[in-house]
């Protein structure tokens, strides 16, 4: 086996422990506050944890293999990630198993801070995007069976399942890191490390997901929602301030005067935004306002990520033969058409036009990602990769928490006003799904917005 497929084939392995473990906790959330006795608001915790540690901690991660070595840092990954489920699978309570998953979150933070980055140095440079094309045909691989191997587990064995069945997994995924993984030549030439960055981003970066988490929950005047966001803004600042002055920073802020490298960033928040509305609003809209069941709900949601899966090693393949920004802007242009068209859902079922805008979305995300990340990756040198696939993982994670709870408050609010202005003479069933859907309309109309800025920020900015 060659050197790239050795590299593929270990960090798809590692993908998929992440990605299953994203799309399938959410499955076990009821069965833990079942469990546990808890209540649903504490029970989130057991996804918060992993998320504010997997977020804050991934640039530093992306820096700590650009200074040490992405093949030591990413076995470094494994190792913890397995120390986490071991941990998780034997939790006596609650806030044990979420101490344990903040772990996990350590140890993905540490995986996909360097996957990207490990694919796009072992393939040269006109196979790029065919390589992280491949890897995202992977990530849409684990979104797809996540929920439904957590399903199986929580159905034929039991809770504790969920994180032990993949304990073989990653440790064979350690042995085959250790034999196959190449560390690229001039790794680890860098060992000063930028503490005062790293512990500003990780506050900053964790005082703002708290606050977005919670903001539609506890209202966005609050008074500790209003602390997180204010000390968010200063940490970051603070964080910028230390960047711009720090001869070996966590993130080198020098790499935003790359136009491709700017370009592509702003895209991908654009687009990641309004697919965090969608995929958070879509299961409620579905299931409250047009009366789906949850396993026709199931149905729907594994449509966008087997296009996906599908349509990314093609993307990728293009990309390096034509360039990205003509893959990137017919993807975004794709996504935002989408958008307009569940915006726009009827209210009487829709399946045909609901799996047709999901078919559409996977497409979407299939032409723009992995000629993204391509670009991004091309525009970096190489001893800053694994600070762009961090920044990249980050921006992933920023964005989707940006429009979950952008779409919460927007959704909430107009969904209010609609049931104060539709006509008294509706019955009070009819006038509650009403106000649901028209409320959905307006967020993902809201939503459809920002993905026309990315629009115009690839066809102002993407010339290559």
């Amino acid at each position: 086996m060659t050197a790239k497929w050795s590299a593929f084939l270990v960090v798809s392995i590692g993908t998929l422990l992440g990605t299953i473990d994203h799309s399938g906790i959410n499955v076990a959330l009821p069965t833990f506050a079942r469990i546990f006795e808890a209540l649903p608001e504490t029970v989130l915790w057991v996804m918060l944890a992993h998320g504010l540690v997997y977020t804050g901690f991934t640039l530093t991660a992306g820096r700590l293999a650009d200074m040490f070595g992405r093949r030591r840092v990413y076995t470094l990954g494994l190792v913890v990630l397995t120390v986490g489920l071991t941990l998780s699978s034997l939790a006596q309570g609650l806030w044990q198993l979420v101490a344990y998953r903040a772990i996990q979150g350590f140890g993905a933070a540490l995986l996909v801070s360097n996957s990207s980055a490990i694919v796009a140095a072992a393939f040269p440079g006109e196979e790029r995007g065919k390589g992280l094309g491949l890897l995202e045909a992977v990530v849409g691989v684990g979104l797809m069976t996540g929920p439904v191997v957590a399903g199986v587990l929580l159905d034929w064995l039991d809770w504790r399942a969920i994180f032990y069945v993949r304990i073989p997994v990653a440790l064979g995924a350690i042995v085959l890191a250790v034999r196959l993984l190449i560390e690229p030549g001039g790794a680890g030439g860098q060992r000063r490390f930028d503490r005062p960055g790293a512990a500003t981003l990780f506050a900053g970066l964790t005082c703002l997901i708290v606050a977005i988490n919670q903001g539609p929950r506890a209202g966005w005047g609050s008074a500790w929602i209003v602390v997180l966001l204010a000390a968010a803004a200063v940490f970051l600042a603070l964080f910028v301030a230390v960047e711009a002055r720090d001869s070996e920073p966590v993130m080198d802020l020098g790499l935003f005067k790359r136009r491709a490298f700017s370009t592509y960033m702003a895209v991908l928040l654009a687009y990641f935004v309004p697919i965090g509305a969608v995929l958070f609003l879509l299961p409620f809209h579905l299931t409250h306002g047009l009366g789906y069941t949850a396993s026709a709900v199931g149905l729907f949601l594994t449509v966008w990520p087997l296009l996906l899966l599908l349509v990314s090693p093609v993307s990728g393949t293009l990309s390096d033969r034509i360039g990205s920004r003509t893959m990137v802007t017919v993807g975004m242009g794709a996504a935002l058409a989408v958008l307009l068209l569940l915006s726009r859902l009827p209210t009487d079922g829709a399946a045909i036009l609901t799996v047709t805008a999901m078919a559409l979305l996977g497409v979407a995300a299939g032409l723009l990602l992995t000629p993204s990340y391509s670009a991004i990756m091309g525009a970096t040198p190489a001893g800053r990769l694994g600070t762009a696939a961090a920044l990249i993982a980050t921006v992933r994670n920023v964005g989707l928490a940006l429009g979950q709870a952008s779409a919460a408050t927007v959704y909430a609010v107009r969904r209010a006003a609609h049931e104060v202005s539709l006509p008294a003479a509706l019955e009070s069933l009819d006038r509650g799904r009403l106000a649901l859907t028209l409320g959905f309309q307006d967020a993902v109309l809201a939503a459809a917005a920002v993905a026309l800025v990315g629009v115009l920020i690839i066809l102002a900015f993407g010339r290559q």
